[in-house]
């Protein structure tokens, strides 16, 4: 898959996952949560798919970016 397709997918799926945390922290079911520690699992779990979100964006920007030889 050459390195522009591939950054492509990387920010699409990046910002679907990235929408889906913004929904949940901003829904009514995020509303039901404290977001401050001590954290229950399901805020790890959204916070921790937040960063994998981020990475996944910042891994395609970089692929979008770079000049194929």
């Amino acid at each position: 898959m050459p390195l522009k397709s591939l950054g492509i997918v990387l920010v699409v799926t990046g910002a679907g996952i990235g929408l889906w945390v913004y929904s949940r922290f901003t829904s009514l079911y995020g509303k039901m949560h404290s977001w401050s520690p001590p954290f229950d699992q399901f805020e790890i779990t959204t916070m921790i798919t937040a960063v994998v979100s981020m990475a996944l964006i910042a891994i395609g920007l970089i692929q979008l970016t770079k000049k194929s030889k």
